[in-house]
């Protein structure tokens, strides 16, 4: 008996590596595509009370990540540096990590991320009194991440805005911005 492998059942990740150059500065960035059966909630009844248990629909769920970022300029990154997404109680930051030790990180063109819910659009905003270089202690930090792709995308609008030194003490409008996300979960 032989055996072919179908590709809508079988399990599957894939590793694709993404680059492009925007105001003379590469971007690249590591994209993991993962392939898995979908599962969905039924409700049943079991011993006079409502079960929620997971049935698997026969479909296959396809799903991504970005693994890691770089950025390489001929500047400060010019060796490639990772740009990194950091949980503060303040709110996320992003920025790129050229410096790391026991006690902080060394951040250039940092910024913060605001998500905007009336126009549906994730913004990057300049740190209050922050010009290019911000130095974050380890302890306010919660979590750290690779960020998504579109905030990737977005980035290099907010990165030369930034190096222009276009930021204000009080910015009132982003460097940069996403199109008006969706989101296609049901």
């Amino acid at each position: 008996m032989s055996y072919s492998p179908n590709s809508e059942t079988t399990l599957s990740r894939q590793h694709e590596t993404k680059t492009f150059e925007k105001f003379g500065i590469e971007f690249r960035y590591g994209v993991v595509t993962d392939t898995e059966p979908e599962w969905e909630p039924q409700v049943g009844t079991g011993t006079g009370q409502k079960v929620v248990d997971w049935v698997q629909t026969g479909k296959m769920h396809t799903s991504s990540y970005v693994e890691f970022a770089l950025v390489r300029d001929q500047g400060l990154c010019a060796g490639g540096k990772s740009l990194e997404m950091y949980s503060t109680a303040d709110g996320p930051i992003m920025g790129i990590n050229v410096k790391e030790d026991a006690d902080e990180v060394t951040l250039v063109d940092p910024c913060v991320i605001v998500f905007d819910s009336k126009g549906g659009h994730i913004q990057l905003m300049p740190i209050f009194n922050v010009a290019r270089t911000l130095r974050l202690k380890k302890s306010a930090i919660r979590t750290v991440q690779t960020p998504a792709e579109i905030l990737i995308a977005a980035y290099p609008g907010f990165l030369i805005n930034n190096r222009m030194s276009k930021h204000q003490l009080k910015p009132k409008v982003p460097f940069a911005a996403t199109p008006e996300l969706t989101n296609d979960a049901s």
